[in-house]
């Protein structure tokens, strides 16, 4: 009884982990304009020249003025965005998010069910590759 205990504490701690691979975002390779990352209406990241980074919701447009939009605490805030100061712009890449974190999902629960059979067999005798 104490070793199913055991286990469901570690698969308790494994279904957190999951929770936070799942918020994961993976942006694409080529940097794209202001103009097409309002359009595009996806999550953004922007390097300024600076070499600071930022992270936004989606970068919008009005009156021919661009805006980062950033969740702080529960509003939306609008960040002004000047487009001499931005180095590169790039959009989130929805189908790699999706794949890395169904994959992530997956390798854990393969990890975690061969960590459970060792653990009740004692690793059993399959692994010895002298016979």
């Amino acid at each position: 009884m104490k070793t199913l205990r055991k286990q469901l504490g570690e698969l308790a701690v494994l279904l957190s982990a999951l929770i936070l691979f799942q918020s994961c975002v993976i942006y694409q390779r080529t940097p794209v304009t202001l103009a097409q990352a309002a359009d595009a209406n996806k999550k953004a990241k922007v390097e300024m020249k600076s070499h600071e980074k930022y992270r936004f919701k989606s970068i919008i447009s009005e009156n021919g003025e661009f805006y980062g939009l950033k969740k702080v605490d529960e509003d939306m805030v609008k960040i002004p965005l000047i487009e001499n100061n931005i180095l590169n712009i790039r959009l989130q890449d929805s189908s790699t998010s999706t794949l890395t974190t169904i994959g992530t999902v997956l390798v854990s629960v393969l990890a975690a069910l061969l960590t459970f059979y060792f653990i009740d067999t004692g690793g059993g005798d399959w692994l010895d590759l002298s016979k």
